[in-house]
């Protein structure tokens, strides 16, 4: 696999004082204003708790959870003894929640091992739970000025450019490829904080993925090899990803009084910790047979067992709203079973395996479900639901 060389970075070394006085210039001019981001005195907390929410999920769609997160939670103290339920409904939305498991548990060892303080050294950073390269990167230069790569999507994109490498950037070794080169770079630079951050907004708003390239904008044109090749549009290079799987499933949206059954996920696995209403993967055959409509018996008869362990009995049934959730790896098609059950059933029982009726207003507050079950839960708090 080819790799960046001293020749294909050659001109940015001899120029790297020039090139990060371009950039710093446009920076401070242009940058991207965001709740997080404080230019002259960086707050360690608001950058790491930015940072891990920033992984996977777009900027415009991590600024309220931000704003909320931290007005609950205001510093690392309250973060490592925020209760597990509450830490979840604040992520809520948000995806991949093994990052709020380990935000709590970096808060709990930054407590009793570092006073409650975010250490500076990257090295020291990339050993705390949930803390890889990039985010101690991140951490160690935005945070603190410590001249360190933090090499995301963005820089990936703008250095393939920029050198007119094609790498593949899905690549391990591309990544620390320039990682190392960014490393070299970076003590020459006034601010390293204000370079990584810089090279992120210019990958988010100039150097686009998806689309042409805005060259003409970019104040770095002068020094993109892609650029004076005429090649900018065709890269980076990416090795096409594996074709996710499909599952059809079936969720029970079990009501009763005007309120709707809910459980807790297990602790391991997709979703671990979340609340959610119970969902059955089956045959694509028998999930079409179902959107097919007329089944509703069928279906009552194939989930009866599961009643008859709940301590319910179904009154009527009917399918409604088909939903759709891409995961990383897996693609959910699903279709509700509205189910109105009878009200015989053992709620201290319930309660201590994680089950309950839940009103609206729990779910707003309570029971954190993930971005999967939005749709179903959208329907239920936004109009009782008519069975």
């Amino acid at each position: 696999m080819k790799t960046v060389t001293d020749m294909d970075a050659q001109e940015l070394r001899e120029r790297k004082e020039e090139f990060f006085r371009v950039l710093t210039a446009w920076f401070y001019a242009e940058h991207r204003k965001l709740p997080w981001r404080d230019l002259e005195k960086p707050n360690p907390y608001h950058v790491w708790i930015s940072e891990i929410m920033l992984q996977q999920t777009r900027v415009n769609a991590v600024i309220r959870y931000f704003l909320r997160f931290t007005e609950k939670l205001k510093d690392i103290s309250a973060l490592a003894d925020v209760p597990e339920d509450e830490l979840m409904k604040l992520w809520e939305g948000l995806g991949y929640y093994s990052r709020a498991r380990n935000l709590k548990r970096c808060a709990q060892v930054l407590m009793n091992e570092y006073g409650g303080k975010i250490p500076n050294d990257p090295v020291t950073l990339a050993k705390l739970p949930g803390i890889g390269p990039y985010t101690a990167g991140a951490i160690a230069s935005i945070a603190y000025g410590i001249p360190k790569a933090a090499v995301d999507g963005n820089v990936l994109r703008v250095f393939s450019r920029l050198l007119a490498d094609r790498s593949d950037v899905a690549a391990e070794q591309t990544k620390k490829s320039y990682t190392r080169l960014l490393d070299e770079l970076l003590p020459y630079a006034q601010n390293a904080g204000h370079i990584n951050q810089a090279i992120m907004d210019l990958g988010a708003t100039i150097c686009i993925p998806g689309g042409e390239a805005r060259c003409s904008m970019c104040p770095v044109e002068g020094f993109c090899k892609a650029r004076k090749l005429g090649i900018a549009d065709t890269l980076p290079v990416k090795k096409q990803a594996q074709a996710r799987k499909k599952e059809y499933r079936v969720i029970l949206i079990l009501t009763q009084n005007g309120r709707i059954f809910v459980e807790k996920r297990p602790e391991h696995g997709l979703l671990a910790g979340l609340y959610e209403y119970p969902g059955v993967a089956i045959p694509q055959k028998q999930w079409e047979g179902f959107v097919s409509g007329n089944s509703e018996k069928r279906a009552l008869k194939a989930y009866e067992s599961f009643f008859g362990e709940l301590g319910l009995a179904a009154k009527t049934a009917r399918f409604g709203l088909r939903s759709k959730h891409i995961f990383s790896h897996i693609e959910w098609e699903m279709i509700g079973l509205y189910v109105e059950t009878t009200d015989a059933y053992d709620a201290k029982e319930w309660a201590e395996k994680d089950r309950y009726f839940a009103d609206v207003t729990e779910l707003k507050e309570r029971f954190a479900l993930p971005g999967a079950f939005s749709a179903y839960t959208s329907e239920f708090t936004g109009k009782r639901i008519d069975i």
